[in-house]
Formats: structure tokens, sequence, C-alpha cells
């Protein structure tokens, strides 16, 4: 048995004429046991739509991971969230909010990730060498120009 963290993101627009977006990051466990949080970290980067019209699923969490096909506009590092989070109950849900301004004509790539720490109770309980595990879940929304309601995001889940 091994811990399941299911991340989720759903998107709303606050004020489409104004671009702000708001992302609604969650994470429940989905394991019978506690799982402890080394971090949480929330990357959202900007793109100009690619010739082909297609961006991967790809979203870098560290600088050194950037595809060379697909460069964001500005690097930015991912943020620490839920730092008060210490732990997940089994079937716990946690859930913080991020408003963020999408400027037009872009294609916003965003995502949250989930570090377990090694001090993970189950480890412990099975007397297994110190367990970790990490989980992503990543999305895009488009920003066109005249952020019309229509404005769509799609969501990767792991």
């Amino acid at each position: 048995m091994s811990p399941l963290i299911e991340p989720r993101i759903v998107t709303r627009w606050e004020d489409p004429s104004q671009g702000l977006l708001v992302l609604s990051l969650e994470l429940k466990n989905r394991a019978k046991f506690r799982v402890m949080k080394e971090e949480v970290l929330f990357q959202s980067l900007e793109y100009d739509i690619p010739q082909s019209g297609e961006l991967t699923e790809w979203l870098p969490f560290s600088k050194n991971r950037i595809l060379q096909t697909e460069p964001p506009r500005q690097w930015r590092e991912p943020s620490k969230i839920m730092q008060s989070t210490q732990w997940l109950e089994p079937e716990e849900t946690v859930v913080v909010e991020r408003l963020y301004k999408c400027p037009r004509d872009t294609a916003l790539h965003f995502g949250v990730q989930f570090k377990a720490s090694p001090k993970t109770v189950w480890s412990r309980i099975a007397g297994d060498p110190p367990w970790s595990g990490q989980w992503t879940s990543t999305g895009f929304a488009y920003c066109r120009p005249d952020h019309d309601q229509n404005v769509k995001s799609s969501m990767k889940e792991p």
C-alpha cells in the first residue's frame, strides 16, 4: 500500500474583462494513513502560442527542466504554498486559492506539486525504508485579447 495524493486545479474567471483568473488548488489524501508534507509548490508560466498551436503538458518546476522547444516568456521560480499544513489526514482535502492577472493573448500554464516527506507514518509502521513521493497536476488557460467569458482551461490530472 502506498500513499496517493490527488492534486486538482479548478479555474474560474473572477472578472474576465480585467483578465482576473482564480485558481483553486486542491490536494486530497486518498491513502488510509497520514501523509507528511515536505513541501507544496505552485508554478505559473506565461507562453506565447507556438506556430504549431500546441503546448505540451510539461511544466518545469526548476529552470534546468525547461524544454528548449517551449521556453516561457520569462522564468519564474515556483512558490511554496500551504506552508502551515504539516500533513494530510486520510481522505482530507486542503484547498487554497490564487488570484492571477492573466496578460492578454497569453497561454498561462500552471501547476501544483505535492512532495511527501520521508517521515510519512506508513514507512514507520511497515518498517520500510523512509518513503517519499511526488504528485503533480497542471492546467492551461488561454487569455484572449478580449478576455472573453468563453475562455477555457484544460486540466491535466495524473
